[in-house]
């Protein structure tokens, strides 16, 4: 006879705790309200808060020319409300790279316990395909992932771009 239920569970799992959470920042409009949602839920739970922007290849010597990797970095910290900036335990991280890739380096080697992303405006074949950003860190994270479509960031206050549609679609993941 086996027995299933609460007596079961090991005590030490019954006190996971939220103690890292790393926020992808893409630097788009609404990277504000996906980093103002995470800095939140760490004030929330006291976890500190990882702020990790990624230079995809293709992309570097154009966002090096605006800036230094340090005025970057002094950007994200920057879309952390001020109220709760000398509340929490902010680290900035900006690397070229894979996005996906480095996210879930970074999410292994800082033993995050919560990823937040935030589901930019995509076509409806780019949101369901397992191609994007959001299919593949769910795929691959040893973590709860949350992600915010462009309707729940509209509603955090971030501009709505992409039909009501292809936002349900880019948040069914």
């Amino acid at each position: 006879m086996y027995i299933v239920g609460a007596g079961v569970v090991n005590r030490a799992r019954r006190s996971f705790a939220t103690k890292t959470i790393l926020c992808a920042v893409s630097m788009q409009e609404q990277s504000g309200s996906v980093v103002e949602f995470a800095a939140e839920l760490a004030a929330q739970y006291g976890a500190g808060l990882i702020l990790q922007h990624v230079i995809p290849p293709q992309e570097r010597t154009e966002v090096l020319v605006g800036g230094t990797l340090d005025v970057i970095e002094m950007n994200l910290r920057n879309l952390v409300p001020q109220g709760l900036q000398v509340r929490l335990a902010i680290e900035t991280i900006v690397v070229p790279g894979d996005p996906v890739e480095e996210l879930l380096s970074q999410s292994r080697i800082h033993r995050t316990d919560l990823i937040v992303l935030g589901a930019h405006p995509a076509s409806a074949f780019g949101a369901v395909s397992r191609d994007g950003l959001v299919y593949k860190t769910l795929a691959g994270a040893k973590c709860p992932v949350i992600t915010l479509s462009p309707v729940v960031l509209a509603e955090f206050g971030a501009p709505q771009a992409m039909s009501p549609v292809g936002a349900h679609i880019a948040g069914v993941f």
